[in-house]
């Protein structure tokens, strides 16, 4: 008996060396870390910090609770019309909007191809994960929806305000995600993708702004020809210094503006060409897969003859609007437009 508790003794020593000689792995490490922080949590300071930011978090969950029932009512009826009409349709209606409005988006043409060649298969593959998830989610918070804990025959969400709906509706997405390091890393891809998005269309600008720079240095001299002796009469001598600075100044405005209206010509010539074609070869596939015409596009060049066309009316109507959109297309387009404006924004 003895013997075997001097053996026992001495294999609890030996898996105690063990213990102590083996090093901890990075995901041990990582749990016991995190193990002592949700310990120590309870006598943190957290919760004094969260009361400082309550006024932030009030407005924050208010403006939430205001915006969120229009985007979900949006995003329903969008979803109902994708499900509704045929892709071809839909790529044959987006082709049109190139051909007839490219030349308004440049930039957000532009992110949406670097966003495809950089980030969209990542995105797309964690996309449809959270997708899936999300339907999981979707049926369980339907199921909570109809919780009623206090027994009243009312549904516990009936009887909350708007914005305690919205922290429990959050608390439940936490508490029920099944993967959190999916998401992150479709969040990580999403970010590299706009950091790449930008850093493109910062290249791009750049170019536009060294053309406009070329045309700048030769308006200078024909402009100061004819702007000094005008100035120079109507500003008071105290003030004439200033003059060639203002010069320069404007002719580099203008520059850059005539630099950027040939950039969006371009632009609208190339879109519209894409548009047409996207166009007529989306709308004679979807004739064709229903029967009403014949057509094979390796031996026809019907889908050429249509989309050039098209894309030969769309750069014409850009050139007399001067790239505006006419109502309701604007309405319609409005999202973009302010996609539109905040890219001109940031690469500003």
């Amino acid at each position: 008996m003895e013997r075997k508790d001097t053996i026992k003794s001495n294999t609890d020593e030996d898996n105690k060396k063990e213990q102590i000689l083996l090093p901890p792995t990075k995901n041990e490490s990582e749990i016991s870390r995190i193990y002592k922080l949700l310990q120590t949590a309870g006598t943190s300071n957290v919760g004094e910090l969260m009361k400082k930011f309550k006024p932030i978090i009030d407005i924050t969950s208010d403006i939430i609770n205001k915006v969120a029932p229009y985007f979900i009512i949006t995003w329903t009826y969008i979803l109902q019309i994708y499900n509704i009409i045929p892709e071809d349709i839909l790529m044959a209606i987006l082709g049109l909007c190139l051909a007839f409005f490219g030349g308004v988006y440049v930039l957000t043409i532009a992110a949406a191809e670097t966003f495809i060649l950089t980030g969209w298969e990542g995105f797309n593959q964690s996309f449809s994960w959270l997708k899936q998830n999300f339907d999981l989610l979707w049926e369980k918070s339907r199921e909570d929806d109809k919780k009623d804990e206090n027994g009243d025959g009312i549904a516990d969400i009936l009887q909350i305000s708007a914005r305690e709906l919205f922290s429990r509706k959050v608390a439940f997405f936490f508490s029920n995600c099944s993967d959190p390091q999916k998401l992150m890393d479709m969040l990580s891809v999403l970010c590299t993708s706009v950091i790449s998005v930008i850093a493109v269309l910062k290249i791009e600008f750049a170019k536009t702004i060294a053309l406009g720079t070329t045309i700048g240095e030769s308006l200078r001299k024909p402009a100061a020809y004819f702007i000094v002796p005008v100035a120079s009469t109507a500003i008071p001598k105290d003030y004439h210094q200033w003059i060639a600075p203002a010069i320069n100044l404007l002719c580099k405005c203008v520059a850059v503006s005539i630099a950027w209206f040939i950039q969006i010509i371009i632009s609208s010539v190339q879109t519209a060409i894409r548009g047409g074609l996207l166009f007529s070869r989306r709308t004679l596939h979807f004739l064709n897969d229903k029967g009403y015409i014949q057509f094979n596009d390796e031996d026809s060049y019907l889908d050429e003859i249509i989309g050039w066309t098209v894309a030969l009316f769309g750069v014409y109507y850009q050139l007399t609007s001067l790239f505006s959109v006419p109502f309701p297309f604007n309405v319609l387009l409005l999202p973009l437009t302010i996609v539109e404006n905040y890219l001109s924004w940031i690469i500003a």
